[in-house]
């Protein structure tokens, strides 16, 4: 349902009205592969997660009494006026999300006058998408591979398509560790491509020139596979076989003297040439020196160096080391328009955003991707209204203090709010009542170290313990309805309802019913002290009273499940 907003802003989806619930949305819309593949950090996820929680290490100092009735958010960016001060971050084979793929980005960026950064691994062709976009500025996020005539291609064709830069990704020697990633054996569905390689420039393991039957050096293209680069002795040997992420991509051999120079030589003047995955003062010294047009600070959405600094922690040391020689953007865990208030007032020119806008796709394509930017444009126009700037170049480190905390108070209350009402899981786990998917679902809501502690923490006060027949079952299953019902309270709906089905399967769903008081049935016999922990449930529902426990949850206390 859309409706009117207050005037000035936008129209509201009622159904989503912040990043957060977009987000939601699309978990529940996209394929497990493809939802593992967008929203998984490297490792276990920290640098992911803290990119996202920096910016609450930080709070606005706003000011007041002053004219804000007309706030201007625009900023120039290569050559043409960009609506907000943020635009749509490269990232890769968007036709997952939605058939719309980067053409739906591409066209909403242009209706709501963002920027766009396309990926080289989009499943839409380059040349698409520069006509999708039209006059609005589009840059071109490249991967210098170790063979340099697959490049130099790609970027004469950018050149020719009218693309404004590229944005060379300098933190990829190798690929971090993405563990669902591996586990999923994560690949392309048939009916999607790398758009931007055809076959002329995916060369095959084999000697396919030298055959005299065209038909057998197909055959062999076919069937060859795609290898990485590596080292033979002193000798290095170059990524063979069709061009892909995993084995094209990663290029160990990239350096600052020989590759930047090759690069500028290939794009200017008539693209700018940019250093997309900085992260310390060091190496912005060293993007000024050898002649970058500019820096993103980035550490590839936390999918890379798990332990890296999140980006908004790396920001103010590459502003100080850069002195406004060149100009320097960010991207990593921006969700709200605060989030860009904060990033500029530390010393970014620009902010770029990556995941929201998939999940914009997976919602509702193009249409999605235009809510998302309506939605942080909207937070963004409010934000500087209420602190009282009028222009994002007013925007400075004086509207910004640093929290200083003590490290036990610093952990989110909502995280650890979860955390306590999820323990049920983590008992149901360990008793053996429920397998690999209640786990895949702490996890997810966990987050993987979070869980894998609370596993350990949980195994020694249940070691001995026997927890099974219909008393056990039932006492799980009381545990996950409080947990259903806590999630509830605090928003977390696609959650609760996916425990309450995780429940259901594993017993019955009159059960279930009755420890969520929709009945009074029960399929197996029910003792008075079964009726009193149900009667005590209900209570806590109704706020009637908070703390109180009868027998059963006095005993299930004391021995720990």
């Amino acid at each position: 349902m859309v409706i009117k907003n207050i005037e000035g802003q936008s129209d509201h989806d009622l159904n989503c009205l912040n990043i957060n619930e977009l987000e939601k949305h699309a978990y529940n819309i996209m394929d497990k592969q493809t939802r593992d593949y967008y929203n998984e950090g490297a490792d276990s996820g920290s640098t992911l997660r803290e990119n996202i929680e920096a910016f609450g290490k930080y709070r606005i100092r706003p000011r007041v009494l002053r004219d804000v009735s007309s706030v201007d958010t625009s900023v120039e960016l290569f050559g043409h006026t960009n609506s907000i001060p943020m635009g749509v971050a490269p990232t890769a084979m968007q036709r997952l999300a939605h058939p719309d793929g980067e053409l739906g980005t591409a066209r909403a960026c242009k209706n709501m006058k963002v920027a766009m950064g396309l990926s080289s691994f989009a499943t839409t062709t380059l040349e698409d998408v520069a006509d999708a976009s039209g006059d609005n500025p589009h840059v071109l996020q490249l991967y210098l591979f170790e063979s340099r005539d697959h490049s130099h291609k790609l970027i004469q064709r950018a050149k020719k398509a009218g693309y404004k830069a590229v944005f060379l990704t300098v933190d990829t020697p190798f690929l971090g560790r993405r563990n669902l990633e591996i586990r999923n054996q994560f690949k392309l569905p048939p009916h999607l491509k790398i758009a931007n390689f055809t076959e002329d420039e995916e060369p095959a393991l084999g000697d396919e020139q030298t055959s005299n039957s065209p038909n057998q050096a197909r055959q062999r293209k076919q069937k060859a596979a795609s290898k990485a680069g590596y080292h033979d002795g002193e000798k290095r040997v170059n990524p063979t076989g069709p061009i892909t992420f995993h084995s094209h991509a990663p290029n160990p051999t990239l350096s600052w003297e020989r590759d930047i120079e090759w690069l500028k030589q290939e794009c200017c003047p008539e693209m700018e040439v940019w250093v997309k995955g900085i992260a310390t003062g060091e190496d912005a010294l060293l993007a000024v020196h050898h002649g970058v047009s500019g820096i993103v600070v980035s550490n590839h959405g936390g999918r890379q160096l798990n332990g890296a600094l999140a980006t908004l922690d790396a920001l103010p040391e590459v502003v100080e080391a850069v002195q406004g020689k060149i100009p320097v953007h960010v991207d990593g865990g921006i969700r709200h328009g605060t989030d860009v208030f904060k990033a500029l007032a530390l010393g970014a020119d620009f902010c770029w955003v990556g995941r929201p806008a998939l999940w914009g796709l997976a919602y509702k394509g193009q249409a999605g991707v235009e809510l998302m930017l309506r939605l942080l444009s909207d937070e963004i126009k409010l934000c500087m209204g209420l602190a009282g700037v009028t222009k994002v170049q007013d925007i400075s480190k004086d509207y910004l203090v640093k929290l200083i905390m003590p490290a036990a108070l610093t952990a989110t209350p909502a995280v650890d709010a979860k955390q306590r009402a999820l323990l049920p899981l983590v008992n149901a786990v360990i008793s053996g009542h429920l397998g690999t998917k209640v786990e895949d679902f702490a996890k997810t809501v966990f987050g993987t170290a979070t869980y894998d502690e609370a596993l350990t923490a949980r195994k020694a006060e249940m070691q001995g313990m026997q927890v099974n027949g219909a008393w056990g079952s039932t006492g799980v299953c009381t545990g996950l309805m409080r947990s259903y019902v806590a999630l509830k309270g605090m928003g977390e709906t696609a959650n609760a309802e996916e425990l309450k089905q995780i429940a259901v399967d594993a017993f019955l769903a009159d059960t279930v019913a009755v420890e969520l008081g929709v009945s009074r049935r029960a399929t197996r016999p029910t003792s008075m002290v079964k009726r009193w922990t149900r009667l005590c449930l209900l209570a806590r529902r109704w706020g009637v009273f908070s703390r109180i426990r009868g027998p059963y949850g006095q005993q299930r206390q004391r021995s720990g499940r």
